[in-house]
């Protein structure tokens, strides 16, 4: 967790995980499937997105909700991090554009919706390059 904690200071500017964190953090490092259940602003994202910066591989953030991808995608851009979001919002020339960098393994982390996962062409750019973690994001159990 010594890593994480360095992870959370340099790159997000924070002094320590809030309550809960830790723990999922920690189980995620020991790739181990984890559900985290947390309520809005608790800091889930951090559950991720920490353990994608020290794991190898590309982070896949798979979400329903548009809106919330496009706010972690200013977050994360703003920090200087790597990526890109494949969704329903850009035009055809904005996702061959992802689809390459995608491709190309240039991405930390690929934010993309539901239904691009069952698009031929999106599954084989994600096989191109190695996956650290799959997450979904903001999901409903039925």
């Amino acid at each position: 967790m010594a890593t994480a904690r360095r992870t959370l200071k340099k790159t997000f500017g924070l002094d320590d995980f809030r309550p809960g964190q830790a723990e999922i953090i920690a189980s995620v490092l020991a790739g181990r499937d984890t559900l985290a259940v947390m309520p809005t602003g608790a800091g889930k994202s951090l559950c991720y997105q920490v353990p994608a910066l020290i794991l190898p591989g590309t982070t896949l953030v798979v979400s329903p909700l548009i809106s919330l991808m496009k706010d972690q995608m200013d977050k994360l851009a703003e920090l200087g991090l790597e990526v890109v979001q494949v969704n329903s919002t850009l035009t055809a020339g904005e996702e061959t554009d992802a689809v390459e960098h995608i491709r190309s393994g240039r991405k930390e982390f690929v934010l993309t919706t539901p239904e691009r996962l069952a698009q031929p062409e999106f599954q084989a750019a994600v096989r191109e390059n190695p996956i650290a973690l799959v997450v979904v994001a903001e999901g409903q159990l039925v």
